[in-house]
């Protein structure tokens, strides 16, 4: 089994842009049986809606995704908050966090809330 280790899936603030149909469609080309995907940081920056198209995903695809989902722990409680939606709700199997997107230095210590 080939797994691909992380691919973000969405239409990024950066202009990146990938599909599920079309990440599907390459997976196949390419021989890889499965994928971990997570959310990319949209124009909205807003990590909601895209964790909940990754949750679509993972539900219509189950044997092909392992999806991950994205928050920015600089929300803090509203970060848990989400996190908690994505896995108890959505069935998400990751957390994916993006500290150059995000804006915050990977040594930098969490928000009081955690």
């Amino acid at each position: 089994m080939i797994i691909d280790g992380l691919t973000m899936v969405g239409f990024s603030i950066n202009g990146y842009r990938l599909g599920v149909e079309e990440l599907l469609a390459s997976m196949n080309s390419n021989g890889i049986d499965r994928a971990v995907i997570a959310p990319v940081q949209p124009k909205t920056y807003r990590l909601e809606p895209q964790n909940e198209a990754v949750g679509v995903a993972q539900m219509r695809y189950p044997d092909r995704f392992i999806s991950f989902g994205r928050v920015d722990p600089r929300q803090g409680e509203a970060a848990i908050t989400e996190l908690r939606r994505c896995v108890l709700r959505l069935g998400l199997r990751g957390l994916l966090l993006h500290p150059m997107e995000e804006g915050y230095t990977i040594n930098e210590p969490p928000p009081s809330v955690w």
